[in-house]
């Protein structure tokens, strides 16, 4: 994660009456979430906010 070159991630759509956060998604809506919620994420990563090559490399490489 260098930088949020596609903030958004594919569309998609619900299948069914969903409710995510307190908000009601009706089926057939299509969604489109930010993929800054999901990189940036602290609760996730350990610097979120560092460009850390490590967080994806074990022993072997």
């Amino acid at each position: 994660r260098m930088g949020n070159i596609i903030p958004l991630n594919v569309p998609r759509m619900a299948v069914k009456d969903t409710t995510i956060g307190g908000y009601t998604i009706p089926k057939g809506t299509m969604v489109m979430g930010t993929l800054q919620s999901v990189l940036f994420d602290e609760s996730e990563w350990e610097a979120p906010f560092t460009f850390n090559p490590g967080h994806f490399l074990d022993e072997e490489g």
